[in-house]
């Protein structure tokens, strides 16, 4: 069954001409897909629905709707993220039947593991288009019984025009869904815009936050300092009311006092801005990049922080030391091997090697092979097989810089052994993963080797289906994380690059 897993690699980065062949790899994925378990069936079928968005409109949004339907099967903790992750593949594609299925959902504002909600992804696409009132009327659409999208209040309104009166209706619908539901979106929503909307009701919007917050058991104030004298706030209420200080002092000095003398910190804390929403990157991290990254064993926690905080420090020290490497390489490669050598960590070192093999291989490919060894060389002392994967990764990059298929495929095919044995440890029972299989550091892996094995070796990636064959992750893993790792490097079957982990 791991033909299952690699039988899309051969269609990542195709041309119009070997397109054919490409298209029956994806319909045998789509027989396998269903006998998956309904967690990945839905994930196999969204990116399904990705990869036909070029290349057949009606078949590419039967697909999402096929996953979305299937949800319904999925486990109960899962079934509302699943949902976000198909409604916000869908509105990129159409945004009339994205709208539909986000009335069939039972709560839209779920916050994705990308950051931002099915309701958010829905209405960014309408407000770009300048259509305010068809992205209140989707808002609109949010059950009574649902979480409010606050967030996608926000967007809102901060699109708007500031002398709009629809501004003051969309604060006013916030407020009430407040009432009904407190969230601390809307003292984010508040603590931004206070000034831009009526006094009263900025001062009826501070007077409820203070009221949910005071009136919750687990009111207690907590916070300390860091190490740069920084105030740190330990308590989700404490954090709230930090954010509602400045307005409150505003609009209610009387009560500011009160809430500061109780905890100072709350007053030193205020002037903090709620941390923002950074932009994903849309590119699979570590592809074609000259990045180094933690391997996947530093990523395991045994209770001790102290350890896994002196287990990064020490990694981050390791890193460095790849990074100047790496650019001395640009002046001096024998110099960059010499100072690569000297990385203590095994797999880092390899790393080091092989991209740097890879840097030299256009202008200076005969010394670039003779680093390209020792890179070889440095993997084969790598113990721990998902250490492996990120080095064996950039091994084959190099290989094929350097033209050397038979050992990039190689390179390919052992690194997915790493990324086999990384699942099959996530994926332990005694362990409560609770973060879709989408976006296990396994996966993630599995999808950069897939979309870098079919951007570099083109149809020749398929010859990954023979060499992995004798790859045996152990039972409970049939065609679902098989169908995982390769489904999330569709996309590109047109062409496109990949979504990295947003995908």
């Amino acid at each position: 069954m791991l033909r299952a897993t690699l039988v899309l690699l051969a269609s990542t980065t195709l041309s119009a001409q070997n397109q054919e062949p490409a298209l029956k790899l994806l319909q045998s994925a789509a027989d396998i897909a269903s006998a998956a378990r309904p967690e990945i069936h839905v994930l196999a079928l969204l990116h399904l629905g990705r990869a036909y968005s070029t290349i057949d409109n009606e078949k590419s949004v039967s697909y999402f709707r096929q996953a979305f339907a299937i949800t319904a099967s999925a486990p109960e903790e899962s079934r509302e993220a699943l949902r976000g992750e198909v409604i916000s593949a869908l509105a990129l594609k159409s945004l009339p039947d994205a709208i539909d299925l986000l009335r069939s959902t039972a709560e839209p504002a779920t916050v994705l593991e990308q950051g931002s909600s099915a309701a958010e992804n829905v209405i960014t696409p309408i407000l770009a288009a300048s259509d305010f009132d068809k992205a209140g009327e989707v808002i609109g659409l949010i059950p009574e019984t649902a979480a409010y999208p606050f967030r996608a209040a926000t967007l809102l309104f901060e699109k708007l025009p500031k002398d709009d009166s629809r501004r003051s209706a969309v604060f006013g619908r916030a407020l009430t869904a407040y009432k009904r539901r407190p969230s601390s979106d809307f003292t984010n929503l508040l603590w931004k815009h206070w000034q831009e909307v009526p006094r009263e009701m900025a001062d009826a919007s501070a007077q409820a936050i203070v009221a949910v917050v005071q009136n919750n058991k687990d009111n207690s104030y907590s916070s300390n300092t860091d190490g740069d004298g920084k105030t740190v706030i330990n308590n989700a209420q404490t954090t709230e009311l930090s954010r509602l200080y400045t307005v409150l002092n505003a609009l209610d000095p009387a009560k500011a006092k009160l809430i500061a003398t109780a905890n100072p910190a709350i007053k030193a804390a205020s002037a903090e801005p709620p941390a923002e929403k950074k932009e994903e990157s849309k590119e699979p991290e570590g592809l074609d990049s000259d990045d180094f990254v933690p391997p996947l064993s530093f990523m395991k926690f045994d209770g001790d922080m102290n350890a896994f905080q002196t287990r990064f420090t020490d990694w981050f020290k390791i890193a460095a030391k790849a990074e100047e490497a790496l650019k001395l390489s640009d002046t001096s490669i024998p110099k960059a091997v010499s100072l690569a050598s000297e990385i203590t960590h095994v797999a880092t070192r390899a790393d080091a090697l092989c991209k740097i093999a890879r840097k030299g291989s256009a202008k200076d490919p005969e010394t670039a092979r003779s680093v390209f060894e020792k890179c070889m060389t440095a993997i084969s002392d790598v113990k721990i097989p998902i250490d492996a994967i990120a080095p064996l990764l950039s091994a084959a990059e190099a290989a094929q810089a350097l033209k050397l298929k038979e050992p990039a495929i190689e390179a390919f095919s052992k690194a997915l052994v790493g990324v086999a044995e990384a699942y099959s440890q996530e994926s332990n029972s005694e362990i409560q993963n609770i973060v879709l299989r989408e976006y296990w550091p396994s996966v993630q892996a599995g999808r950069v080797i897939a979309y870098s094995a079919g951007k570099s070796l083109g149809p020749d990636a398929e010859l990954l289906l023979r060499e992995g064959q004798s790859i045996d992750v152990g039972d409970g893993i049939t065609p679902d994380v098989r169908l995982v790792k390769t489904f999330t490097c569709i996309k590109s079957v047109s062409g496109s690059p990949g979504h990295g982990r947003n995908l």
